[in-house]
């Protein structure tokens, strides 16, 4: 084996060492990529987190509110049909005795 084949031969060996560094180089590279990204992913994923829970929460709020108002609703239905149901045998008992009823408005009635 000549000088100049082993020159050679050490050449590619310092080729493929410079290639193996460079490979390696480019890995942690990536990988610093990969860790950048998916820090810069979560900060803003984490402002948006937050907006939805708190949206979550008053969503909640709101559900609770609607219900409660619904019940507030059928009981005061329930109350109107028995406040008519007594204006109707108050105008049928004053009918009766001979009288006239005062005519009232829903206006008035609202006031």
């Amino acid at each position: 084996m000549s000088i100049s084949e082993i020159f050679y031969g050490l050449g590619g060996l310092a080729g493929l060492a410079a290639l193996i560094v460079a490979l390696a180089e480019r890995r942690k590279k990536s990988a610093d990529y990969a860790e950048q990204i998916n820090r810069s992913s979560l900060s803003l994923i984490e402002p948006l987190q937050k907006r939805l829970d708190a949206a979550d929460k008053k969503i909640a709020e709101l559900e609770a509110e609607v219900a409660e108002l619904r019940a507030e609703n059928i009981r005061l239905r329930a109350e109107n049909g028995g406040l008519k149901s007594w204006a109707d045998r108050l105008v049928h008992q004053v009918q009766s005795l001979g009288g006239t009823p005062v005519k009232i408005s829903l206006a008035e009635a609202m006031s």
